[in-house]
This record gives structure tokens, sequence and C-alpha cells, in this order.
């Protein structure tokens, strides 16, 4: 999941994940497996370099799915939620550049 911050629009983790706890989950404890976490992790550094430099389409408000048994990828538009109060008290304290 790539977040534009620049962008109103844009939703975020809570968009997603409206229930989640506030306790921490670690990769080995939900069995993902170390080389996934690589891939990833090589796909977001990509993702950000793509977004500071302003090349290529963003993934941003898409969620990228991986299934490593079966090796297949799923790309999912993810709208914002508009009662997410993380994104509420975002929108509320952006600033626009222009005024």
């Amino acid at each position: 999941m790539v977040i534009d911050a620049v962008s109103k629009n844009m939703p975020c983790y809570r968009c997603l994940y409206q229930s989640a706890s506030e306790g921490a989950l670690n990769c080995s404890d939900t069995g993902i497996a170390a080389p996934v976490v690589g891939a990833i992790g090589a796909l977001q550094a990509l993702e950000t370099l793509k977004l500071i430099v302003g090349i290529g389409e963003s993934l941003a408000g898409y969620l990228l799915t991986f299934d490593a048994r079966y090796m297949d990828w799923r790309k999912l538009k993810l709208p914002q939620n508009p009662d997410c109060e993380a994104c509420a008290d975002f929108r509320g304290g952006f600033t626009d550049a222009g005024g």
C-alpha cells in the first residue's frame, strides 16, 4: 500500500484496517517468509523513488497483494473511507502551498 501524503483524497492504513488493534504483529508470528519481506521491501523502495523523482505510475491509492505460494499478484483500488478518523485528522490539518 502506497500513501501519497500530498493528496487529501488518499486512503490511509486505517481506511484499510478500520478495526485494527494497537498491538504490533511481526512477520515471524504471522507466518510470512523472510524472502517475501525482502521482495515487498524492494517494491516499497522502488515506489518511493518513483514518487520522489516523479516517474511512472504510482501505486498510491491501490493495495498490491502478493500470494507467494502461487506467485500471484493482485492490484486493488482502495477508496478512502469517508468516516475514517485518521483521514479526517489529516484533512483538518492539511494546508495547500497555494493557499
